[in-house]
């Protein structure tokens, strides 16, 4: 038998009753996909958190979902330790996606570095659909590849001159 109910459905206090920056949580017994097993509301800021059950954007079964104005979900690791981890997203499906960002017109994923540590690592392929801009240094096999690309052009140079040559 399922453990009670933290309130009972039809006495759920009013979240706007309830001290502004305090949270509420609920569980609702039932087999219902939409329900959710607990959901916190922060009056003060709108921050609406929810485990167990339906986001309310997508309508996709979701085990934690988040809404804010800033932050709708934040991770934090507080330790050094090797491949500590604030956000993990796995798929155990092949066909799934472990983490995923979208957007219409901003930035899907972004990954920032404040100091000597990257900003973004891939161990694997990876595939790119459209364009890839690089608005820096781009290190092909530890060289610079726009001056492997001009040691090249340089090289073709030399080539057509000594063919040139040869012709005159």
């Amino acid at each position: 038998m399922p453990p009670p109910p933290i309130f009972a459905p039809d006495v759920i206090p009013n979240p706007t009753s309830l001290d502004p920056n305090s949270l509420f949580g609920f569980t609702k017994i039932g087999n219902n996909p939409v329900q959710c097993g607990v959901t916190g509301l922060n009056t003060a800021t709108n921050a609406v958190g929810r485990l167990g059950g339906e986001d309310p954007v997508f309508r996709e079964h979701a085990g934690v979902y988040g809404e804010s104005d800033k932050q709708g979900v934040t991770g934090v690791t507080t330790t050094d330790f090797p491949f500590s981890t604030g956000v993990f997203g796995f798929s155990k499906n092949g066909g799934g996606i472990g983490v995923r960002g979208e957007t219409v017109s901003g930035t899907a994923v972004l990954g920032r570095s404040f100091g000597t540590g990257l900003a973004g690592s891939f161990q694997g392929s990876v595939a790119i659909t459209i364009d890839l801009n690089v608005s820096g240094t781009c290190i092909v096999g530890g060289n610079d590849l726009m001056q492997q690309i001009q040691t090249l052009q340089k090289q073709v140079a030399d080539l057509k001159a000594t063919v040139a040559a040869l012709y005159h």
